[in-house]
């Protein structure tokens, strides 16, 4: 097991954009210029002036992100975030609605992990909001999917202007041992102007709780949450090696799902699962690819597959 990878600025891995009025419509950053790869977790985050519900700001994400946490009261910030799994091939942009529709601003961000669990949803929580910096969590986050693993844990924080006169400062800096600090620069020096701002922490623990950031406390609102990313348990590409001509071999590893469950309140039940697919694959020169699937069920006894494919490519097969 290993840690999800902190996404950066510098690796194209942390895009903000700002929107000034959005009048309940806010678009994200360009998909096409996210660094990105096949079964990254991507995450979205945005970012409003003022609520307009409970808990139901935010709704209609698109780009085929599914919503996994929408933060807000009325009269205070509202952070909502979304999730997919890459197909490493998006572009564009897409929009998020919230309730609140007055003339107010908003920063939306984009999150490209490499790492991170393949089936696991990433979770939110511990919303707080406060006068002033963006406060501490209002509780440790303790996922409920997963237990103490190599989690990555990310700081979220949104401030908002309430005075003008040039004296809004924004957010300044993360909560202690939060590293890779990004924000999304103050949207405008008007009141209703928004600067968002996230940072990591690669920890292994069961929860965890970010403290407050640092910034402006005399013409500002704050709120903060927290996310938790699962790492990624599958073993992948356990051995790959590439010869000279094209030869290829792959061995992989798929996730085991009950390796032993046992009961015994009534009798004896041992349930045995492994799954090995592409115990071997050759590449061969030419496009001729031999495939063989190792697939162990439960039962009595446990019933084994060992199956082997040979593909051939188009017009050099032996039929």
């Amino acid at each position: 097991m290993a840690f999800p990878t902190i996404p950066t600025v510098g690796a194209g891995r942390v895009l903000w954009a700002l929107a000034t009025n959005p009048a309940g419509t806010h678009t994200s950053p360009s998909l096409s210029s996210l660094t990105k790869n096949a079964n990254d977790l991507l995450i979205a985050i945005c970012i409003i002036y003022d609520g307009n519900s409970t808990n139901a700001e935010f709704s209609s994400w698109g780009g085929s992100f599914t919503e996994f946490g929408d933060f807000a009261t009325t009269t205070t910030m509202g952070i909502g975030v979304a999730y997919k799994w890459s197909t490493g091939s998006e572009t564009g942009t897409f929009t998020v609605t919230s309730a609140d529709t007055s003339a107010n601003d908003s920063a939306f961000c984009l999150l490209s992990i490499p790492g991170a669990h393949l089936t696991t949803p990433p979770e939110a929580g511990q919303y707080a909001s406060s006068a002033g910096q963006p406060p501490a969590v209002a509780a440790a986050l303790n996922p409920s999917s997963w237990d103490t693993e190599d989690t990555l844990w990310i700081a979220v924080g949104g401030s908002g202007e309430t005075g003008t006169g040039g004296v809004y400062t924004g957010i300044a800096s993360a909560p202690t041992s939060y590293t890779d600090y990004a924000d999304s620069g103050i949207s405008a020096d008007v009141i209703g102007g928004v600067e968002g701002a996230v940072a990591f922490l690669q920890l292994n623990a069961a929860s965890e709780a970010p403290g407050a950031w640092t910034g402006d406390t005399s013409s500002a609102r704050g709120a903060a949450i927290v996310i938790a990313v699962r790492p990624l348990t599958q073993v992948e590409h356990a051995i790959a090696s590439d010869f000279p001509l094209g030869l290829s071999i792959v061995s992989n590893l798929s996730p085991v799902e009950k390796v032993i469950s046992s009961d015994f309140s009534l009798g004896l039940d041992i349930v045995t699962n492994l799954v090995v697919e592409k115990l071997l694959q050759i590449e061969l020169p030419l496009g001729l690819t031999i495939e063989t699937n190792l697939i162990v069920e439960a039962g009595v006894p446990p019933q084994t597959t060992l199956d082997t494919q040979i593909y051939f490519p188009v017009g050099r097969g032996p039929f």
